[in-house]
Order: C-alpha cells, then structure tokens, then sequence
C-alpha cells in the first residue's frame, strides 16, 4: 500500500476483518465441497473516508464487500425489496418532539447487514488480504455488503428484535416503531437503515438506547444533530433543520460557489424579449444532475425552492 494513510487504511482493515470474525459471517471450505455447477463469486475490498460537516476527515472505513452483480435472479437471491424512512416522517418526528418536549437520541449500528440471515446458499472467493483465499473457500452464514439481498435481510432480522421488545410497527411508514412502557411511557423509534432516532422522556429515551445497544452492536451519537447529510440545531425556542454542507458542496460542483444570491429563486413571468429561450440545453445530462440535486434538497429541508424546481423538472428530457 503506497498511500500515506496507509498505517489508518490497515487499522480499518483489520477492524473489518474483526467484525468478519465476530460476527461469524462464513465458514471455509475445500473447493470440492461446493455442489458442482453452484457459482461461486467473488468479493473485494471498498475503501472510503467519511468526513464531516464542514469536510474534516471522521474516520477511514473498509469494506469486505460480495460480487452481487454476479448473483443469479432466483438461485443466489429471491426477494430484495427493504423499506427506508421516508423524509416526511423524519421531519414530523423532530417537530414532533420538540413540540412535546421530548428527548431526541441517535444510535448508529455497527456493519448493520452483518447481522442479517441469509435464507440461500452462497459461496465466496475472499479478497486479498486472507491467507487462506486460495485454498478455501467462504460459505456463507450471514448476509455480507454488496448482496442483492442483504437490506432485506438486516431489515427482517431488525424487526424481528423491534417485535420482540413490544415494539409495535407503524401502518403508516414500515421504518417507524411505537411503544408504550408498563408505566405508560412512550417512545418512538424511526430506522433508516442503519440509522437509529429515539423520541421519548429523557429517562425512558435512555432506556430504549440501552435495551437496543444490548441486541446490537451499536455506537451512541447522543443527541441528535447531524443525520443523512442535514444539521439538526435545537435551542428552547425553536429546531431547525439546515443543509448547508450540501448546499455548499452542489455549487462547487456546478460551478455557481461566487453566484449572487437571490430572494426569488425564480421570476413569476419570463421574459419574452431572450432571444436565446428555445435554444435547446448544450448539455442535457448536467440541466439533469442540477435539477436533480435541487429536488433531493427540496423534499428534504427547502420546500421554499420547490415551485421553482417542479417548474425546471418539467424540461428534464428537452431543456432550452
């Protein structure tokens, strides 16, 4: 490994390859042992930085992660649908708890898809880095990143423990689970994915915290702030929620970082003296990327641009 990170890169390595073990995902076998004409695929690492708001470095991650474009539809994988949480209940639920005055946790789970089932057969070359790669070969025990059914397979296996603690799931939104304690406590739990928000009384926030840190593998963030790319600002008066780090990160990208702001996104009435208005867009593909970022920021925190947006996705095929 030639990067200068390569002492941080070996330490993520190696704690991927202790989660592996812990979480017993595989077991070896001899080559002879696979049934003959079972694919077997292959896997590799992912490597990646996750930094922070303002772009500072948190951590470097590493990532055991299986060929699944190479699964067959049927043999290798059957069903892969998994539910994510929807913006709306996101937002509800933090104007929910304010409102209420309840506490707001948030929980991480550790190689989440690590602790799914997997209902098929699937076997696996390991990746450099594994001694016994060329000898063995993995079955697999536990579903792995980068499997077509691994989100459902973590989803089933979290739901079955939300269940088992009288969790009752929401008819609304799947991600969203409900529950009243003996002593008529409340508490709410929205899941996306790995991603876990508690709204409930301080005391019994925490101990929904501590009754899910004991199912799974988890690290505490402690009140929410900072989750899916938006700034969760709380004071006595007000929440707040705000994607400036994104927002920042689109006008870099698109080249519009030193444009003048404006307070109308977009005039009431065009202008019919631009000659130009027909010409049709140079690049269709960048009007799209453009647009498309604008309406992920408009579902999530700027309803106040999406007028203006709905009016520009209207031209996505033919923009002029």
């Amino acid at each position: 490994m030639k990067s200068e990170e390569r002492e941080e890169w070996s330490r993520a390595f190696e704690r991927e390859k202790e989660s592996q073990k812990r979480m017993q995902t595989w077991e070896l076998i001899n080559p002879e042992e696979v049934p003959k004409g079972k694919r077997i695929i292959d896997s590799s690492w992912v490597c990646k930085t996750k930094t922070g708001e303002s772009g500072e470095i948190l951590s470097r991650k590493a990532r055991l992660v299986a060929r699944g474009d190479r699964q067959q539809e049927g043999i290798d994988y059957h069903e892969t649908f998994a539910p994510t949480l929807r913006s709306e209940t996101l937002r509800y639920q933090i104007a929910y708890s304010f409102e209420h005055n309840l506490t707001i946790l948030h929980l991480d789970v550790e190689t989440a898809f690590l602790n799914g089932d997997l209902e098929e057969d699937i076997y696996m070359r390991l990746p450099e880095g594994y001694p016994e790669r060329r000898e063995k070969i993995a079955r697999l025990k536990k579903s792995l990143y980068g499997l077509k059914q691994a989100p459902r397979c973590w989803n089933k296996k979290l739901l079955s423990k939300m269940l088992e603690l009288n969790f009752k799931q929401s008819n609304v939104d799947p991600c969203v689970f409900m529950r009243v304690s003996k002593d008529g406590q409340k508490s709410i739990v929205s899941i996306f994915v790995d991603d876990l928000i508690i709204s409930a009384e301080e005391a019994e926030a925490k101990k929904v915290r501590e009754m899910l840190m004991r199912e799974f593998k988890m690290r505490d963030l402690g009140n929410l702030s900072w989750i899916l790319g938006i700034r969760v600002e709380r004071s006595k008066e007000k929440i707040e929620l705000s994607q400036q780090a994104y927002i920042n990160t689109i006008l870099e990208k698109f080249g519009m970082e030193n444009s003048k702001p404006t307070s109308t996104p977009l005039p009431f009435k065009w202008d019919n003296d631009i000659t130009d208005a027909t010409a049709p867009f140079e690049n269709i593909k960048l009007y799209q990327q453009i647009v498309g970022s604008l309406i992920y920021l408009s579902n999530k925190t700027r309803p106040d641009i999406a007028f203006a947006v709905g009016i520009l996705a209207r031209t996505m095929s033919c923009p002029s």
